[in-house]
């Protein structure tokens, strides 16, 4: 049995518009699904639900691929994220708020 994906106007839209300045449409070649032959494009996230480009909610099963362990829209990763813009931390460097 094939599954075929069913139609989905913005994302299609969208993916199009995505692929005229990025190779397949996407920033990084792992987010290229092969099952819809483009990106699986999400709108937004609470908790454990992300919602698609179409409307769609659906179960976050990959977690963003480990960067929402605690579901999206955490309230404390919420206040640590604003916290580190506030004060100018970067990901990239270690800082003592890494440990905490």
């Amino acid at each position: 049995m094939t599954l075929t994906p069913s139609p989905t106007p913005i994302a299609d839209q969208r993916a199009a518009e995505a692929r005229e300045v990025m190779p397949g449409g996407v920033s990084a070649a792992a987010r290229l699904h092969p099952a819809l032959g483009r990106p699986f494009l999400t709108a937004r996230g609470c908790g454990a639900w992300i919602e698609d480009v179409d409307g769609r909610r659906y179960i976050d099963l990959e977690t963003s691929f480990g960067a929402t362990l605690l579901g999206h829209g955490d309230p404390r990763i919420r206040a640590a994220t604003e916290r580190a813009l506030d004060l100018g931390v970067l990901c990239g460097h270690d800082s003592p708020y890494q440990a905490q």
